[in-house]
């Protein structure tokens, strides 16, 4: 296992699929971030919309 990670690090192929691994991971995990703050935003909102649509009356025919 180590000269393998040894190997997979000393060549340039190793570097570029770790450096792109790493871009990807970083990537996933902002979106991630993000995604949940849109959750909690969208969540409040769709609240208070449902809070309005119960508060109208509707009329007896």
């Amino acid at each position: 296992m180590w000269k393998k990670a040894k190997r997979l690090l000393s060549n340039q192929k190793g570097n570029t699929f770790l450096e792109n691994g790493l871009w990807i991971v970083l990537i996933v995990f902002a979106l991630a971030v993000a995604g949940g703050a849109l959750a909690l935003v969208v969540s409040g909102k769709y609240s208070a919309l449902a809070d309005s649509i119960k508060a109208i009356s509707i009329p007896t025919i």
